[in-house]
């Protein structure tokens, strides 16, 4: 509805439509009011002459702001601007009172710092434009960065320093920095990795990796250097170490793949080849000498040589040389010598049997430097061979004990009548069969001389048996036994039992016993000899007393 209405008298003028009031004018208040209905046009013409300008009325009260339209409106969901008059919730940027989900990326573009995250899910942070990224802890330990892939592929976390700039020789592409406090509570680097491009060159680009640590004065130095600069593919050089004096030590073994290399050691030898030797003083030049000459050596000095075996040895000595080995021997000695001279290992003697009166040497301990020693009461016959001694000879002495005897052995056990009876006894421990060891003994050997008249062929066994002090005499245990088969044929000959070690200690009691396991003569003559062992060092040297054991 349009109303035009011009009144040039009053103070009001009201517009009814329908029966009501829908617009007045009030001269006294300037006020014009729209009561109904909501949505009205208002047009106001001049259709008069222009009146004086009235007083400024005042400022009405501020209407309250109606609510911005919202879009997307879901729970949790948070609401951000959409142009100048909108609302939007954001489908990708959510919070149910703890956590705060983003669906996207967290760019901080600004220089503010950002700070405060808990657990960043399955979205990444992708850029962080800020100078510096700190992250502080005031825990025992930590913070710690963790690179977890729980993929099942053979793929791995990557951690990248790269820079996007144009490329060239020597550029940082990266450095790890150790830090810490010193005693000052300054904080100090103590040790570096760092990463630079050694050639950006297209199609030849190679790195250069350093391992850096602190040294004497603070000063950060590159200790282990990997270079790919080596305009060779495939290949790689390390250097280690830092100064002249620094040192390498290698727990294990060091294995090369080319000839070693001196670097350092002057302008001679680079390599070192089969049989070869380098030597040097540590300024002057390195050089190498052939050993494959068996007997060669290397003579120390100002100018260190190759000696050979012969130029070595000269006059008064003999130089045999083999394959590694140089054996130089001294020639016979045709003067007289003074001083104390080594312990020799070997002598030249002559076979000297003409004189009659010789004194062995001796010595007074058995090793050391020690002069020579004789005795009176020791002295030789080298024309006889008799050994003259004034006192006893402590020693291992050969001793044989006669038994033969004359009997009918039959197939029974019998004992060789140690005691020399006439005939062979048929029972242990009597006065006849035993021998009392006078000290530790070894029966050797049992000579047996067969009977003249052999009627049979049989095996012939010899037992050394033994007792102890104390037990009886008849209940004696084998030491050991040794078997021989002869014939019919044997008559007259002997039997020779060998023994491996029929050993017996002093003081116990001995017995042999011979049987045969057929008849091999009637009464006949058998000729025994046992040969034994004795060690008279052993013997029972104490005082008169009754022993038991």
């Amino acid at each position: 509805m349009s109303v035009s209405v011009t009144t040039t008298s009053g103070d009001t003028i009201s517009v009814s439509v329908g029966g009501s009031t829908s617009v007045s004018f009030t001269k006294t208040t300037s006020t014009v009011s729209v009561t109904s209905p909501s949505t009205s046009t208002i047009s106001v013409s001049n259709q008069g002459p222009k009146g004086d300008t009235g007083a400024t009325g005042a400022t009405g009260a501020t209407g309250a702001t109606g609510a911005a339209p919202l879009t997307n409106g879901v729970n949790n969901r948070i609401v951000t601007a959409s142009g100048t008059d909108s609302l939007n919730a954001e489908s990708t940027l959510t919070f149910d009172g703890s956590d705060l989900t983003i669906d996207g990326s967290i760019v901080n573009d600004g220089g503010g710092d950002l700070t405060g995250f808990g657990l960043v899910g399955t979205s990444a942070l992708t850029q962080f434009r800020g100078i510096e990224l700190d992250l502080d802890s005031p825990m025992v330990s930590g913070p710690d960065i963790k690179l977890i892939n729980s993929n099942a592929n053979d793929a791995a976390p990557e951690l990248i320093f790269q820079k996007t700039a144009t490329g060239a020789d020597d550029d940082e592409l990266g450095i790890i920095r150790f830090k810490g406090d010193n005693e000052s509570n300054t904080a100090h680097t103590y040790s570096a990795i760092r990463a630079t491009i050694a050639d950006a060159t297209v199609d030849e680009e190679a790195g250069k990796l350093e391992l850096r640590v602190a040294e004497y004065d603070g000063t950060v130095t590159t200790g282990i250097l990997i270079d790919g600069d080596t305009n060779a593919d495939g290949e790689v050089d390390v250097t280690i170490g830092a100064g002249a004096a620094s040192t390498t030590a290698i727990a294990g073994e060091l294995t090369l793949g080319v000839d070693l290399a001196v670097s350092h050691g002057g302008t001679g030898a680079s390599t070192l080849t089969a049989d070869g030797v380098l030597f040097g003083n540590g300024t002057s030049a390195i050089s190498a000498v052939d050993l494959s000459t068996n007997g060669n050596i290397i003579v120390g000095g100002a100018t260190p040589a190759v000696v050979t075996g012969a130029n070595l040895a000269g006059s008064g000595l003999a130089a045999t040389t083999g394959d590694g080995t140089l054996v130089l021997a001294v020639e016979t000695l045709n003067q007289d010598t003074s001083g104390t001279a080594a312990i020799a290992t070997t002598v030249t003697a002559a076979d000297e049997s003409s004189d009659t009166t010789c004194f062995p040497l001796f010595v007074t301990a058995a090793t050391g430097n020690l002069g020579p020693k004789t005795g009176t009461n020791l002295a030789f016959n080298s024309s006889t061979g008799d050994l003259t001694v004034g006192g006893v000879i402590t020693a291992k002495q050969y001793h044989y004990i006669n038994a033969n005897f004359f009997d009918d052995i039959a197939t029974a056990l019998h004992y060789i009548p140690l005691g020399a009876p006439i005939s062979e006894q048929a029972v242990d421990g009597s006065s006849y069969t035993d021998f009392i060891c006078p000290c530790n003994l070894k029966v050797l050997s049992i000579e047996l001389q067969l009977p003249a008249a052999v009627t049979g062929g049989g095996d012939i066994t010899m037992t050394v048996l033994k007792s102890d002090v104390g037990a009886a005499v008849g209940t004696k245990s084998a030491v050991e036994a040794e078997t021989l088969t002869m014939t019919s044929d044997n008559d007259n000959d002997q039997l020779h039992f060998l023994f491996d070690n029929a050993a017996l200690t002093a003081k116990q009691a001995m017995a042999i016993s011979i049987q045969s396991d057929t008849d091999l003569s009637t009464n006949q003559h058998w000729f025994v000899t046992v040969v034994i062992e004795m060690d008279w060092s052993t013997r029972n040297s104490g005082s008169s007393a009754v022993i038991t054991s």
